[in-house]
Parts: C-alpha cells; structure tokens; sequence
C-alpha cells in the first residue's frame, strides 16, 4: 500500500527535505502541491516519481484532486501543511490566516478522517511583546507571520495535527541580507535558535513515521547561539572576518526593507519569551542529523564567503 503524503507549497524550502525524503522511502509517495506544475522545480519533482497537482492556494475552494486516489492500494496518509505569508500572501497577517482557513476546511472535507496532518507554524507574540510595550504592526498582531499561524493552528482538528514549531533559518543570514560585507546585523541581545530549513521537512518525515505525535506540539531548532557565537564560525569556516553589529529593536525596525518592522519584532519576541526550539531535545526526538550551524556553514563554506568583505 502506498502511502501519500500531501505536501502544500511542496516545491518550497520547507518541503524540501520531506519531499527528499519520501522519495527515497517506498512507503511513501509525495504529492506536490504547487500553482505551477511546469515550474523547472515541479518538473524535477516529477521526474524523481512525485506526483504533482495544481492549486492556487489564494483561491477558494482547494481542488477535491489534491486529496484524490487513482491507484489501487493507495491512501491519503499525512498532509504537511505550510502557508505562504512572505509570498502569495504579500506580507498580510489576515490572508495568511484565510489561506490557512482553506487549507485546513479542504482537509477537513477531502482527507480521510485519520489522515496525520503537520502544520509548520509559530507561537502566539501579542501577549508577551504587549507587557513591553511593543506596537502592532498589522491590525492587533505584534509579528503577523508569527501571530498569523498561532490563530491557524485552531483550524485544523487538534487531535489529528502535530503542530511543528519552527526556527529562524540559516539561510536567512543572505536571503534577507541581515550579513553583509562581513557583518552580521541583528537585534538580538540573548541567543538565536536557528535550523537549516531542509530539517524542517526531514523532522517532519519522521513525524509521520510515529503516528503517536498526533496531537503534540513540537518545537525545534539545530542551533542556539549569541551573535557574536554566529559570526565566529561563519570566519571559522570562511577563514574570513565577521563581525556581529547589535542594534536595537527600533533601529532594526526602521531599516526599511519589506518585513522589517515585524522581524525587529519578532526578534524582540524571542529576546522576551525564550520561547523556542531546543537543539539537543530535536536530535533526541524529531531529527537526529539536523545541522548545527557550524556543519551548515562547513558544507557552504562557498555561501558564507559571499557575505564577507570583498
């Protein structure tokens, strides 16, 4: 019998390490969600034996065919669930949470009812950031992408859903430019938990392996480190020099690329709350090869080095 796995977004990042491994696992047959299926990542998916559907996730309803069977012995098994704030969503709290809403009443409707869901999500900021004083950035949410997923997560039935609460990613050092020229630049006064997004999807691989986490919450990282921990093994790995630039919440909040204002936020959050994954409790549970950034930056030395002073 096989088994499906839906995976939404499922040529993203996070999906990456899921989909990887299901492909190589013969229990498992991936099925990619994604607006395109001519994508060159959804083509490559393809060819390796996932099977791809289309969607829109910004359109309602979600295609009775993502849940459909064709094959003979084959099921629905889980569904990993992860929406699209920084994207299709334009940066918007309350879109995400109505493409969360859809996602979550198409399961509800379409999956079997002992379908395994996994929703990648993030805790709730409002409380913690409102007793300092920190301002809303859209409508009441503090970190709408964080603020946005806690209000999703009571969507979807809580006794068939793991909720995966997931990290800071190490890619995030270029893809948001928060290093350049050598420096690192982050608001953070205590330590950072961080993951390498593809562990995302290879927790959430096996997850599904062990059906008796429906119903848990699970937080996860492959790292906590102070700034000034992060910039001496990016030069450890480089032989380059890094150097960690704390600036205040305000100041980071102010820099004025799109979504700065709720990530000096939700980097305050975690200064506050100390509300995140723990790497040891992740390797022993959920994910027992997640890098540490130290093996992240040795295996792309050639990415690092990119951010250091010319």
């Amino acid at each position: 019998m096989s088994k499906v796995i839906v995976c939404f977004l499922g040529t993203g990042a996070q999906a990456s390490g899921l989909v990887q491994k299901c492909l190589d696992d013969p229990e498992f047959t991936p099925r990619i969600v994604t607006r395109d299926p001519e994508s060159a990542k959804a083509k490559e998916l393809a060819a390796k034996g996932a099977q791809v559907v289309k969607a829109d996730l910004m359109e309602d309803p979600i295609p009775p065919a993502v849940f459909a069977t064709s094959k003979e012995g084959e099921r629905i098994y889980g569904v990993f669930v992860v929406t699209d704030f920084w994207n299709s969503c334009g940066l918007s709290g309350e879109k995400e949470i109505a493409q969360g809403k859809r996602i979550a009443e198409s399961i509800i409707e379409n999956a079997p009812s002992d379908v395994h869901i996994i929703f990648s999500t993030l805790p709730d900021t409002r409380q913690a950031l409102g007793a300092v004083g920190c301002k809303p950035v859209e409508g009441d949410f503090t970190v709408p992408h964080l603020d946005s997923k806690a209000i999703i997560d009571g969507f979807f039935p809580a006794e068939q859903t793991t909720f995966l609460e997931t990290a800071f990613y190490y890619q995030n050092f270029d893809n948001f430019g928060m290093c350049s020229n050598g420096v690192v630049t982050l608001p953070v006064k205590k330590v950072l938990a961080m993951i390498d997004v593809a562990d995302i999807g290879k927790a959430a691989y096996n997850i599904f392996k062990d059906p008796s986490l429906k119903g848990k919450r699970i937080a996860i990282a492959g790292d906590q480190l102070t700034g000034e921990e992060i910039c001496t093994i990016m030069s450890d790995a480089t032989g380059k020099e890094f150097k960690f630039n704390r600036v205040d919440y305000e100041a980071f909040k102010g820099f004025g690329f799109p979504g700065a204002e709720e990530l000096g936020n939700m980097f305050w959050f975690w200064d506050v709350s100390g509300n995140y994954g723990d790497p040891t409790k992740t390797r022993e549970t959920v994910c027992p090869d997640a890098a540490t950034f130290r093996e992240f930056c040795e295996q792309n030395k050639e990415r690092v080095a990119k951010m250091a002073a010319s």
